[in-house]
């Protein structure tokens, strides 16, 4: 049995990091010397600049850059010159991703010194996402693993978590470093598998790449580029994700295709599920299609979330999050609003279940935390 472990932005600011864009932007205006005549740079502090007549600080435009980078390039595509425009955006977005990578070394060196990662604290930890469904939920995950192993029965035989981690930084790494196993009695408990501790593979995919490794900006795939834009392949092949990928030949976009495909139960944690990655969200959900037997939970953050009262947000929240999901799948397929298939959606909707986290500690004790528990040390 394989259940992997799709890891977002949401896990490093879980830890404290301050990854957000607007958190390098922040960065940015303080350090105006390491760039220079960096129209996108410029741009995006612009629009981030709070003004005397607004009261309602910064704007929504660029906190998502990769979405905003997209409409960007559209808009471009559509002006006199675009050409020319599009190619020098694309120079100011090697210097934006260098200086990005340089802002998250800065940052993870700071971090890292006040964090404590205690393997025994963490070893249930990869359980509570399973602990947290409802009883039918949990009935229905155990009559799809019971189906699963019937038909292969090799699977009952052993159990592994992995890890596709679309953050730039180790955060991920430190915490599991000290972790051979990680318990999961809730699994053994339903389905009698032979142990109830599940090997942790330290083999961590990176789609976007690392500190070490070049991180990537940039949009989905190659089809998101507009058509009327002419980029030499270089171009497009460092603008578009997938491809920037598919260019390092490591094998790593076919790996984790791969990785989501053979696991029995997925599970994301922190993961925005933009657009930008359209093409694993597509995996995903292809994968949900084919294998009846699979099951999808999506941990979401919500810092107003309170466990004890379902109210009518959380329908409209748990309603949103599976649009972005479907939506993400469509956008690969290149199928319009009208033509979208309720039938599917409905055929894998009960197998797409969303989670919250409200990131909240008792007594601010960060050993409380139900996800991820770590320690911040007294002194450093």
């Amino acid at each position: 049995m394989k259940i992997t472990y799709v890891i977002g932005n949401g896990f490093d600011i879980h830890l404290g990091l301050a990854s957000k864009y607007t958190d390098f932007y922040e960065w940015l205006k303080t350090n105006p010397k390491k760039y220079q005549n960096n129209n996108l740079i410029e741009e995006i502090l612009l629009t981030h600049q709070e003004t005397s007549d607004t009261h309602f600080g910064y704007s929504h435009k660029w906190s998502d850059f990769e979405q905003d980078l997209l409409e960007d390039l559209v808009s471009i595509s559509n002006q006199e010159h675009a050409d020319d425009k599009a190619k020098e955006r694309i120079e100011c977005l090697e210097e934006m991703s260098i200086l990005l990578n340089e802002y998250l070394q800065e940052s993870v060196d700071a971090l890292v010194p006040t964090l404590a990662f205690d393997s025994e604290l963490a070893f249930k930890s990869f359980e509570n996402p399973l602990k947290e469904l409802p009883s039918q939920l949990l009935t229905q995950t155990n009559t799809l693993l019971t189906n699963e192993f019937k038909e292969h029965s090799a699977k009952k035989m052993t159990a592994e978590i992995n890890f596709i981690n679309f953050n730039y930084t180790p955060l991920l790494e430190l915490y599991i470093k000290g972790l051979k196993f990680v318990s999961n009695e809730t699994l053994y408990a339903i389905n009698n598998i032979n142990n109830s501790n599940i090997e942790v593979s330290k083999n961590i995919l990176y789609p976007n790449g690392n500190l070490t490794d070049t991180s990537e900006l940039g949009i989905g795939t190659e089809a998101d580029v507009p058509e009327t834009l002419n980029l030499t392949r270089n171009e497009i092949d460092f603008i578009s994700k997938e491809a920037h990928a598919l260019r390092r030949k490591d094998g790593r976009v076919s790996a984790i295709h791969r990785r989501i495909v053979e696991s029995d139960i997925l599970i994301t944690y922190g993961f925005s599920l933009g657009k930008s990655d359209a093409l694993y969200i597509h995996t995903i959900v292809s994968d949900l299609i084919n294998n009846k037997n699979k099951t999808a939970i999506f941990v979401m953050f919500d810092q107003n979330y309170n466990k004890r009262f379902k109210t009518l947000r959380y329908y409209q929240e748990e309603s949103v999050v599976k649009e972005k999901i479907f939506d993400a799948y469509y956008h690969m397929q290149k199928v319009d609003l009208p033509e979208k298939n309720d039938e599917l959606r409905n055929s894998i909707n009960d197998r797409i279940i969303v989670l919250f986290d409200n990131g909240k500690i008792l007594d601010k004790d960060t050993k409380t935390y139900q996800y991820f528990p770590f320690e911040i040390k007294d002194s450093v």
